[in-house]
């Protein structure tokens, strides 16, 4: 579990450096968790170790919201003046994510069924065709 952390740790860490010295508008665990990601792609495996620690991580989740829903408790001022922008942004970018996501799934399951209508009925019949000639 240890390796598992200090292995995030370090993308994370990775990530801050990357925003804060090319002072870059991505927060820095968003460029470590690219960074990750690549890494990940690199190696074209992930460790049984980091696969299996990840999984306790996940389990937990939840309680890393803890602290986003105490500073809300602590600012009920600034959620009465902004509440309304921050529900419409919030809304607004759920719905562009769904339609994004959609519209990838869609174009991605389009893409895998092209090649199987080559192999169409049409198709078949010419190249049979084209060996009844040559038998």
């Amino acid at each position: 579990m240890l390796r598992t952390l200090v292995t995030l740790f370090l993308f994370q860490f990775l990530g801050e450096l990357f925003q804060r010295g090319l002072d870059i508008p991505v927060p820095g665990a968003v460029l470590g968790m690219l960074l990750f990601l690549g890494y990940l792609m690199l190696r074209n495996k992930a460790d049984t170790e980091l696969f299996e620690n990840a999984g306790l991580l996940l389990k937990h989740l939840p309680l890393f919201f803890i602290p986003a829903g105490a500073g809300l408790m602590l600012y009920p001022e600034i959620l009465l003046e902004h509440g309304l922008a921050i529900l419409a942004s919030l809304v607004l970018g759920t719905l562009i994510a769904l339609a994004a996501s959609a519209k990838l799934i869609q174009l991605l399951l389009n893409r895998r069924v092209e090649p199987a209508t080559a192999s169409s009925p049409q198709s078949l019949s010419e190249s049979g065709k084209d060996e009844e000639s040559h038998g």
